[in-house]
């Protein structure tokens, strides 16, 4: 359903402006920009025997802007020759009947009225009118987005797709020496780590090394602290939740101290490192190109590694030979040990 202002305006279509015609119906209406239609068509130069009716609503200077005359009709540019005018139909769809009887109603005092339309438009008209189409409209489709050429998705680097497993890496320095983690102090110690990991306690390794500090008054290393690194073996989707959970029980050096104290030793935190994740993806199957590389380099290293082999098997075979020829050849043996026969005698 449509509700239509036909206008008559005396100058060729060039003179106006679709997109504003539309703008300042839409803001009449009351309604949005996107359902107005502004169309503009131009009307053939009226002939002698019928002379342009006059142009009413606007004044002396106005029409001599606009390039009209107060009796006669729009003249040429250059050639001063009569123009035809322009039809201009501004339609707005209605979606229903009830809205188009109140776009009906909000239009008629503006648009029945030369005078009213001139002031709303701002360019002088010689006829409008304002009336109802009752027709099946189909509404225009919103203007689509152009499309960008699709780029596949980065790996987020907090939880890469293919990696299989994880490792959360976090150290914290406590005050005192080695000698005080006993075997039982770290196996709590690492039982409290696991508890807030959700992982097993064989899934969680501790090192713990003693910090040398340099006093500045004595000049001397001194072991008062040692570091506690600890690293949890989890899958990739659990790695993130590893380390939110650590990170909050490892806020500050007290919430830190709390949470790493057993009934064993209490542990009074001096320095945090937070948990860091670590992922560890499964080798890459070899390519193309490198299978054909490897095939290429196995077909030339084993013929001339095995003919290696043999030439030094040849060489250390005949070096034997010539040094100990009896137990080469055991006919050379006999005929060294037996004596020398002597020659027959003749008569």
């Amino acid at each position: 359903m449509l509700v239509r202002v036909e206008i008559m305006a005396p100058m060729p279509t060039r003179n106006y402006i679709r997109s504003a015609i539309s703008a300042a119906t839409a803001a009449i209406a009351g309604v949005n920009v996107s359902r107005v239609t502004t169309t503009l068509i131009q009307l053939p130069p009226p002939t002698n025997s019928s002379p342009p009716a006059p142009v009413t609503g606007v004044g002396r200077r106005q029409l001599n802007h606009l390039g009209t005359t107060g009796t006669g009709g729009p003249l040429g540019p250059s050639t001063g020759l009569p123009m035809g005018g322009t039809r201009i139909e501004v339609s707005i769809v209605a979606v229903s009947s009830a809205e188009a009887t109140t776009l009906l109603s909000t239009l008629a005092p503006t648009f029945n009225d030369m005078t009213a339309t001139v002031t709303a438009l701002g360019f002088a008209v010689t006829s409008t009118a304002v009336r109802q189409i009752n027709a099946a409209v189909q509404a225009r489709p919103p203007p689509r987005a152009p499309q960008r050429p699709f780029r596949p998705p980065l790996p987020s680097p907090s939880s890469p797709p293919s990696a299989s497993a994880a490792s959360v890496t976090m150290a914290v320095v406590v005050t005192g020496s080695e000698s005080d983690f006993t075997p039982t102090v770290r196996l709590d110690l690492r039982s409290a780590v696991a508890s807030e990991a959700r992982v097993d306690v064989s899934a969680v390794r501790l090192v713990v090394a003693a910090v040398a500090r340099l006093r500045e008054l004595r000049r001397e290393l001194q072991g008062s602290s040692v570091t506690l690194t600890f690293t949890i073996v989890t899958s990739a989707a659990a790695a993130a939740a590893t380390v939110n959970a650590l990170s909050s029980r490892l806020a500050n050096p007290t919430a830190a101290s709390a949470f790493l104290s057993t009934p064993s030793f209490p542990v009074i935190v001096t320095s945090i490192t937070l948990p860091v994740a670590t992922y560890m993806s499964p080798p890459s199957p070899p390519t193309a190109t490198e299978s054909i590389v490897g095939t290429i380099v196995i077909a030339i290293v084993v013929p001339i590694g095995a003919l290696c082999l043999i030439g030094v098997v040849w060489y250390y075979y005949f070096r034997f030979r010539r040094r100990n020829p009896d137990k080469v050849d055991p006919a050379y043996t006999q005929a060294r040990h037996e004596p020398p026969r002597s020659a027959p005698h003749t008569c």
